[in-house]
């Protein structure tokens, strides 16, 4: 009789059910996030140039990026990565079994350092949550020198503004890229329940966010009043 084999072979997952959590990916970053950095990259650029904007404006601007990063962000990547280390197995296998136990533990233990490895990539997107809520706060900051009319805020502002935006959009893309590739890899079709509902969990607060960057879009970027 052979040795069992412990290596977990994913089962391909519903077509469907894959799409949908790709889909509300990319739905939640083109709807929400990129227009909003794109809008927040555009007052970086006006400020940069010397025009004068409206501090109100630019609040209202941190403040709906702040309830992405802070709410809708946080929420979803927390879900996801319980579903990841639900998913993720990492066979308790020792190199001094290894040996003796043949190709299929050495198979296993290939698996469990890619697995490992998935896993601290989205560690490494979870990390970049925290960077981004610490932008945030020295954004509101900074946003508040430049209402008080401090010396050189408005260059500082706009620097954090283009430099923000560019990441944010970048590791939004990344973590799309991600994720759709891992769901497609590892998983089977009984985590179908978990991730429908993983989908369907942020709708709400991200239909609340969204039409909050709609309001902000919709409103040209607008001079700084002159004091009265």
């Amino acid at each position: 009789m052979g040795i069992p084999s412990t290596v977990t072979t994913p089962v391909e997952a519903p077509v469907g059910l894959l799409r949908a959590v790709a889909d509300e990916l990319q739905r939640e970053d083109q709807q929400l996030l990129y227009p909003l950095m794109t809008r927040m990259n555009e007052v970086a650029e006006a400020l940069g140039q010397g025009q004068s904007v409206d501090p109100d404006y630019i609040d209202e601007g941190i403040r709906v990026w702040s309830r992405y990063v802070n709410e809708v962000h946080q929420q979803r990547i927390e879900r996801l990565y319980g579903v990841f280390q639900d998913i993720i197995l990492l066979p308790a296998t020792s190199d001094s079994h290894l040996a003796r136990r043949g190709p299929h533990l050495r198979a296993a233990k290939k698996v469990a350092a890619r697995e490992e490895t998935s896993l601290d990539k989205y560690n490494e997107i979870r990390g970049t949550q925290a960077r981004m809520a610490e932008r945030i706060l020295v954004l509101k900051g900074l946003a508040e020198a430049y209402r008080r009319g401090e010396y050189y805020s408005p260059q500082m502002l706009a620097s954090l503004l283009r430099s923000g935006a560019f990441s944010d959009r970048a590791w939004a893309k990344y973590e799309e890229e991600f994720v759709q590739k891992y769901l497609n890899e590892h998983v089977a079709p009984d985590e179908e329940a978990r991730l429908r509902k993983e989908v369907t969990a942020s709708d709400a607060l991200r239909a609340a966010v969204e039409s909050e960057v709609q309001r902000f879009l919709a409103r040209p970027i607008p001079p700084r009043k002159s004091p009265t």
